[in-house]
Parts: C-alpha cells; sequence; structure tokens
C-alpha cells in the first residue's frame, strides 16, 4: 500500500476522497481524475482499490449497487487511522527518478535522434507553461473571489488550497524552465548558432 518515497498511492488517493465522502465506485473514479489530474493513475484505480481497501477493513460497503460500479462506500475508523498514519509518517527516501526523456537522452545514437528528441523537449516545455498559465489563471481568480467584499476570512483549509495553488503554479513554471534549459543547453551542443534562443516563465 505503500508508494515509493515521496508518492502518492492510488490507494491512499482513493482512501483519502472515501474519508471526504461517502462514495459510489464510479463516483471515486470521477473524483480521483478531477482532484488528481497530473498524476495518471490507472482509469480502474477506484474499481481495483476500493475492494481491496474493504478487505483490509479500511472501508465498508454501506450500498450494493445494480452494478459492482455503483457500490457505495465509506471509510472505517480504521482507515481514517490508516490515512492519518500516512499523512504524518515522514518519507525518509529519495523520490525515484524515472523521467522518460532522460533515459531517451541516454539512448540516443546519431544526430537525428538528438534533433527528435530536442523537438520532444520543446513540446514537453510549451505543454508546461500552459500548465503554468492554467494554474495561475486559477490562482489569480482564488485570490480575487478572497479579496472580494463580502468575502469570509477562511480557515486552514482554505490556506491548505491557497498553498496548493501556489505550489501549482511554482512546479508547471519550474518545470517549463528546466525543459528550456535541457533544450538549450543540447541545441548548443548540437550547433551553437541554435543555442541562443531564451525566453521566461
Amino acid at each position: 500500500m505503500r508508494a515509493r518515497g515521496g508518492e502518492l498511492s492510488a490507494s491512499m488517493a482513493v482512501l483519502g476522497l472515501v474519508i471526504d465522502q461517502p462514495d459510489s465506485v464510479s463516483g471515486v473514479s470521477r473524483r480521483l481524475a478531477d482532484r488528481f489530474p497530473h498524476a495518471r493513475f490507472a482509469r480502474n484505480s477506484a474499481h481495483n482499490n476500493l475492494p481491496s481497501l474493504h478487505r483490509q477493513g479500511l472501508v465498508r460497503l454501506i450500498a450494493e449497487g445494480e452494478q459492482r460500479s455503483l457500490d457505495r462506500y465509506e471509510a472505517t475508523q480504521k482507515g481514517r487511522d490508516r490515512f492519518r498514519q500516512s499523512l504524518r509518517e515522514s518519507s525518509v527516501a529519495v523520490p525515484a527518478v524515472r523521467d522518460a526523456m532522460r533515459a531517451r537522452l541516454e539512448h540516443v545514437s546519431d544526430e537525428a535522434d538528438l534533433l527528435a528528441v530536442i523537438a520532444a523537449i520543446g513540446e514537453q516545455e510549451q505543454a508546461c507553461r500552459a500548465e503554468y498559465a492554467a494554474a495561475h489563471g486559477r490562482l489569480r481568480a482564488a485570490e480575487r473571489a478572497r479579496r472580494a467584499p463580502g468575502a469570509s476570512a477562511g480557515d486552514w483549509r482554505d490556506a491548505v488550497r491557497r498553498a496548493l495553488m501556489v505550489d501549482e503554479a511554482v512546479l508547471w513554471g519550474t518545470r517549463a524552465q528546466r525543459m528550456q534549459r535541457l533544450r538549450e543547453s543540447l541545441r548548443a551542443e548540437a550547433d551553437p548558432e541554435l543555442g541562443q534562443d531564451r525566453g521566461d516563465v
């Protein structure tokens, strides 16, 4: 059930959603995709993990649906305790580095391969910039709503949500900058005249 250092496992993500509110398998599946759009959990994560969590006593079946996807679950106290423990545990392991782009670079065999990888890095850079712009837009909208007349002062949950929104923007901005630096470095090595295009996130 434990993910590699620093990673959120699909089972813990599913358990957390059921703790938030009881739901059907299909409902948890939709919420998993909405809440963690970039985690790339398998589409069947909720379908596979809820029965497993049930067998472990971490969730209980509260209503059987006409189909398995309509079965509704709620968290047990054991499940809440396990989830709380997983949140509070310190991860001493360095997160695994399994970047596909680095693997592709390790196996470049000629200049054509290198140019293709440089182009792919450029595409990833632009995708990260688009995600950064979207995250930054959501953050600005949330800040405007927070400062609007009559808006409540909020509580620690709002503070956590704001911190996550800031972190998401920083994450995508940093990724875009990393892709830019890697692309420019490779272009400079392949052809010094191509290593001069600069851009800021």
